[in-house]
């Protein structure tokens, strides 16, 4: 029932993050907060939004199932190289050298994890311990 008003008069920025640490701070954040609003509307708004999350969890309980079925080992190193090899390749695309290509692959890294992370943490937070939004997130990553 609203309307989205567009105008040329409007003007935005982006500011990208200075360094990486930010970077992963930006994408906690993302993931936390999707949490909180998933809950608020009582639905995950996309598949696409979980690829992080699961993939996070994967790294964890793939390491510790590693740790303890020694054929597990090789699936979990398996699946690590493809993704690997996957963001080689479309890095490479986007790269003009070789340190730029593993500065974007390790770039996919951080969105991915830390967007995974913050995921878990909002889980935890908002659905196991019903707390209220921390502090620390509510402030811009910026």
């Amino acid at each position: 029932g609203f309307e989205i008003f567009l105008t040329p008069k409007i003007k935005s920025f982006y500011v990208v993050r200075s360094n990486f640490k930010h970077l992963f701070r930006q994408y906690f954040q993302y993931g936390y907060w999707k949490v909180f609003v998933n809950k608020k509307h009582k639905m995950i708004t996309s598949l696409r939004q979980m690829v992080p999350f699961l993939f996070t969890l994967f790294l964890i309980f793939g390491f510790l199932g590693s740790l303890f079925i020694q054929n597990f080992v090789y699936l979990y190193l398996s699946i690590l190289f493809i993704y690997i090899v996957l963001g080689f390749i479309f890095a490479k695309k986007q790269s003009h050298s070789f340190s730029d290509c593993l500065q974007i692959i390790y770039t996919f890294w951080i969105l991915h994890i830390s967007y995974g992370l913050g995921y878990i943490e909002g889980i935890f937070d908002f659905y196991i311990c019903r707390k209220k939004p921390k502090s620390r997130a509510e402030k811009l990553s910026r």
